[in-house]
């Protein structure tokens, strides 16, 4: 399995570099979008809704602030590979948050669509990481590009692509708004596992191992 994990790794990751300022800069503008949707659509909630959103409001606000100061930081020790993670795990984080909030639209049992919505993610993680491992030998013969790269995450493109198109329809039919929200949900669980790979930008040691066919690049050595 480790095995066939280097070299999913070795397919998939096209960008290998190490962490850099943008990746901080991207995980505190999504934080900032998403605080600004949080705080948008608290102004048309009522009672304990509107409270709980506030919290996740001020979560996410501090979530910001500890992110710019690990910014500042990283300027002077942009080896530590501590470091290198705050924006790559502000993403998991982001999709906590992200999914709590979804829950408060389910009504007041919104810890039991919380604790569901958690367990569908790390459920589905799962099923695709299982998939990547079972795919790698036909992905190896498969060229160089996007095509390949498809093949690697099609349960969660297929799941996007349905998300996508159930946000559309409910836009157009003017379905309630709880539809809009299931589906964004579903669409941050499955845009995560394209996430994953940032780890291998920190953890880079699955580049030195060697393996029969060994596969660098979309080139096979």
């Amino acid at each position: 399995m480790k095995k066939k994990y280097v070299e999913f790794l070795n397919l998939a990751v096209v960008d290998s570099s190490p962490i850099k300022n943008s990746e901080f800069l991207k995980s505190v503008a999504m934080e900032v979008i998403f605080a600004l949707l949080i705080f948008i659509v608290s102004i048309f909630r009522e009672g304990e809704m509107h409270d709980v959103s506030m919290i996740i409001l001020y979560i996410t606000f501090y979530h910001i602030l500890v992110s710019l100061f690990m910014f500042l930081v990283f300027q002077k020790f942009s080896k530590s590979k501590l470091l290198q993670l705050i924006p790559v795990s502000s993403i998991l984080i982001s999709h906590v948050e992200f999914l709590f909030w979804g829950s408060l639209f389910w009504g007041k049992n919104y810890w039991s669509v919380f604790t569901i919505l958690i367990s569908l993610s790390l459920i589905f993680q799962l099923l695709t990481f299982v998939y990547q491992l079972l795919i790698v030998p036909k992905a190896k013969k498969l060229p160089h590009g996007e095509y390949r790269k498809n093949l690697l995450f099609l349960p969660s493109v297929v799941c996007i692509f349905i998300s996508a198109i159930v946000v559309v329809i409910a836009h157009l039919i003017t379905l309630p708004g709880i539809y809009i929200i299931t589906s964004l949900v579903a669409g941050s669980i499955a845009c995560l596992p394209f996430y994953w790979l940032e780890y291998a930008r920190v953890f880079t040691g699955w580049k030195k191992k060697s393996t029969k066919n060994f596969i660098y690049r979309g080139e096979i050595k």
